[in-house]
């Protein structure tokens, strides 16, 4: 790939600087020869505080406000001179692709919104994913004018939104994650306190998360890197906390492709599986940058810089990634492991605390630490919830 020209590097902005996949696009497109700028919606997000940033701006948040969300970052863009603009978080694609900016959606290079809204709807997806030879999860929907029968239902499984960002009566949007239910009456509650719209029910399946990652163009895949997790968090439902770079499965590729065309996807996109004994069973399609990001980027396929280059009309080459690389998540592994420790696996614990060659991580870099004190931050927290108030 021909990176931007040497002498005045290429601004791009990228939205959801509290997230670790924005921080891992912000590093990539620095390694490429970018200029990144970061969209958050606080200081103390990953990515505002990564010596990879050139700058930081606020913006309001995609999923209270999306009109004016969309209104400061196309003044943003537009002041800047961004050529280029990498939505950060599924919010902030809905977001963008309904503005009426055609300025901005044409930096961010969103499809149109009818392609947006199909690839946000797990329903959708899981029938085309069907008829592209992919296996999914068996899936029940629920809510509207489907009866919640709970008799019928096979526990544990997974509750899930038909979308991941959730429209509120007033039009604002919220992420909802999916959620390990193991009985009738947790299932009950679950719903209830979801209030109304149409819910996923999928049996839970016992394998290891895998995924396919990559960039598309107009529905085709111009390169993709495969990898498999170790460990997950949380156990049941969770996402990589421990993940690794593995060779290409053609049979999974070739699936990949065909849903992708499908969707007639352009942008950055991550496939997760389950990876079973009957086979390989997609779970998810996330139309944006993902968590473990970093991963591919370590292995050698830095897909925010491969992304850049095609909006801006740079010249791109693909290239191969590296297998063996592996990726921890500085947050997620820590409570995967304590959860080993505390469940009966204290050797596996200890194995996945020693440290492992060629692994990249999800906030913690020796010359860019500033990102860190965020992770500091919220372990903090969350190990404050765990002791309980103090007496």
């Amino acid at each position: 790939m021909s990176g931007p020209s040497s002498d005045k590097p290429m601004r791009v902005l990228v939205t959801g600087g509290d997230h670790t996949g924005s921080l891992a696009a912000v590093r990539g497109l620095r390694a490429a020869g970018y200029e990144p700028w970061v969209g958050a919606v606080t200081p103390r997000a990953y990515a505002a505080r990564s010596r990879a940033a050139a700058g930081t701006v606020a913006l309001p948040d995609s999923g209270s406000d999306p009109a004016a969300f969309c209104e400061r970052l196309g003044a943003t863009v537009e002041r800047l001179g961004a050529r280029v603009v990498i939505p950060g978080t599924e919010q902030d694609l809905i977001a963008i692709s309904g503005s009426t900016d055609s300025a901005l959606r044409s930096a961010a290079g969103v499809p149109q919104p009818d392609i947006v809204l199909r690839i946000t709807d797990k329903s959708d997806v899981n029938r085309l994913a069907a008829e592209s030879g992919l296996k999914v999860p068996e899936t029940k929907i629920v809510g509207g004018d489907r009866p919640l029968d709970v008799a019928t239902a096979q526990f544990p499984l997974i509750v899930k939104p038909v979308r991941s960002a959730r429209a509120r009566p007033d039009g604002s949007l919220t992420r909802i994650d999916a959620r390990l239910v193991r009985s009738a009456d947790q299932l009950r509650d679950l719903i209830h306190g979801l209030g109304n719209g149409e819910w996923l029910l999928q049996s839970q399946l016992r394998g290891q998360l895998g995924a396919v990652c990559g960039v598309a163009v107009g529905g085709r895949i111009v390169t993709a890197v495969h990898q498999v997790s170790h460990r997950v968090w949380p156990p049941g439902a969770g996402v990589s906390a421990f993940a690794q770079t593995v060779p290409v499965d053609p049979a999974l590729q070739s699936g990949v492709e065909q849903l992708i065309e499908a969707l007639s996807w352009s942008g950055i996109f991550q496939a997760q599986f389950i990876h079973t004994d009957q086979g390989s069973h997609l779970i998810d399609v996330n139309p944006r940058v993902y968590g473990s990001l970093a991963l591919a980027t370590a292995a050698g396929i830095n897909l925010p810089a491969v992304w850049a280059a095609l909006v801006s009309g740079s010249r791109f080459e693909p290239q191969a990634y590296r297998v063996g690389v592996c990726y921890r998540s500085d947050e997620l592994d820590v409570r995967a492991l304590l959860h080993l420790a505390l469940h009966g696996r204290p050797l596996d614990a200890l194995k996945g605390m020693l440290p492992h060659r060629h692994t990249t991580h999800s906030v913690v870099m020796l010359t860019d630490p500033a990102p860190g004190l965020t992770s500091l931050g919220k372990l903090a927290r969350h190990a404050r919830r765990a002791l309980g108030p103090r007496p």
